[in-house]
């Protein structure tokens, strides 16, 4: 069928600044071996406007621009783009090659026809938990609880409505003692530094991992893929910790820099031994390759200033209803907070957008706009005292009214790195013995795509560019 298997680890927005301090700090990692035995590249979008995961990923997966894909957020209605443009995993699947998907972005809903698919675990910004082997349903209502939980603020609950029917399942799906203990080990840590919770973003990793590992040893697919963002997460809020001398003023709270110092080395470090499962299970599974890549990367904004508090919506309902829209006319997609994200029936959306053009918050307007189908407004206005006006025109409103609170930021975090066209592209092929380019040579992301398809000997659309070849 073809020349080489490849798992694809997805890890989201980790520029080689981060790899190559990693490696430094860390010269027996397996990064370190894996960079030293493989062909890397550094990567380049070529998205126009505002670089955001949910739009570049999807130019990775298509082989096409945003300009051309036009998706911009989640809960777009995708059916027009995929008969255009359709995900790479698709076009493979109908090519006749086995896949397997663990995660990536704009990859809900589970496909109708699961030829050739040999496990489906759609993103954590699904609108469902629908998974395919069915069972893995309850790890994914457990995951995207977690996920509308802890989006600005890490949740200290721990869910056990969600979390039982998933911890009953979980031994079956392949939970890993070494990972159960690893989470006994964050609890106990949470309870000695309470700053630590931040670390439950990369636990659920750590627990989706363990199941990707058991379906791909036991499925063995043609192409896979995981993806996670956990490391993303970690240097958007901690990027001072690990680099301070980036920003030429302090502008972070009293203590952060030594409570976080570590954050950015401790996700890395649970990527990396992804990468040693992933390195290992390729050199006992001879034609195998593992991929390691980002859609772009991050560096370190130096005018961003901490985050006492923000404004979040905390109750959707109560917002929508003020907003004139009643229960059975709107639904709710997810987004990444504090963001938010609904579908409007036709009979109420014109009076609701018309309602949102006029909302002002501490005499500010919010921005929102319509896109897919899909209806999304930002908020997140940062450092506002609790008394401030709400207004949309016609009526005065406290916050409480609208569903909306003033959010005490646990971690005073900023952006403080955000997005950057460049991006890393890393190929472990332990067949290949040597030949390795000294020069880390750029490439284009929509050069991505169009080389997968090769790789399985199978031609790429007309659309396709670019002369990436594995090797």
């Amino acid at each position: 069928m073809s020349a080489q298997k490849l798992v694809v680890f997805e890890l989201n927005e980790v520029p080689f600044r981060v790899f190559d301090y990693f490696i430094d700090k860390h010269p027996d990692s397996n990064f370190a071996r894996m960079f030293q035995r493989s062909d890397v590249f550094e990567t380049h979008v070529e998205d126009e406007g505002h670089l955001s995961p949910w739009v570049t990923w999807p130019s990775v997966h298509r082989g096409v621009n945003n300009a051309k894909h036009g998706i911009q957020d989640f809960g777009q209605d995708l059916t027009e783009v995929d008969g255009e443009y359709p995900p790479i995993w698709e076009i493979l699947a109908k090519g006749g090659v086995s896949v397997g998907m663990f995660g990536p972005l704009h990859s809900y809903p589970v496909p109708k026809s699961l030829d050739h698919y040999k496990f489906y675990i759609p993103d954590t910004f699904a609108a469902g938990p629908e998974c395919f082997p069915e069972q893995l349903s309850a790890f994914q209502e457990f995951n995207l609880a977690m996920v509308d939980a802890s989006g600005r603020n890490v949740s200290k609950a721990l869910m056990l409505d969600k979390a039982m029917p998933f911890l009953a399942a979980a031994p079956g799906l392949g939970l890993r003692a070494k990972t159960v203990l690893s989470l006994g080990r964050q609890l106990a840590a949470e309870r000695l530094n309470p700053y630590m919770i931040c670390r439950r973003r990369t636990s659920q990793a750590e627990i989706a991992f363990d199941f990707f590992l058991r379906q791909l040893k036991r499925n063995t697919p043609d192409i896979s893929w995981f993806f996670s963002n956990h490391v993303a997460s970690t240097m958007h809020r901690y990027w001072p910790g690990t680099f301070p001398g980036d920003y030429p003023d302090v502008i972070w709270a009293e203590g952060y820099e030594q409570r976080f110092s570590g954050e950015i080395d401790y996700t890395m470090g649970v990527a990396d031994r992804f990468a040693g499962e992933l390195m290992a299970f390729a050199n006992n599974n001879p034609g195998t390759s593992i991929i390691v890549m980002g859609s772009m990367g991050q560096e370190a904004v130096p005018d961003r200033l901490q985050v006492n508090c923000q404004i979040m919506c905390t109750d959707l309902t109560k917002f929508m209803t003020t907003m004139g829209v009643e229960k059975d006319q709107w639904e709710r997609r997810r987004a990444m907070a504090p963001s938010y994200s609904v579908v409007v029936s036709d009979a109420a959306k014109s009076n609701f957008l018309s309602r949102m053009s006029k909302l002002r918050i501490a005499n500010a307007n919010v921005d929102f706009h319509e896109h897919g189908g899909a209806i999304k407004f930002d908020l997140g206005q940062a450092n506002l005292p609790d008394d401030i006006s709400v207004g949309d025109g016609e009526h005065m409103y406290e916050l409480a009214d609208l569903g909306l609170r003033n959010v005490e930021i646990t971690d005073k975090s900023s952006a403080f790195a955000y997005h950057i066209p460049q991006g890393v592209f890393t190929h472990y092929n332990p067949s290949k013995r040597n030949g390795f380019a000294t020069q880390r040579r750029s490439i284009s992301t929509l050069e991505i795509a169009p080389a997968f398809i090769r790789n399985f000997g199978l031609e790429p659309a007309g659309y396709m560019q670019g002369g990436l070849k594995l090797s």
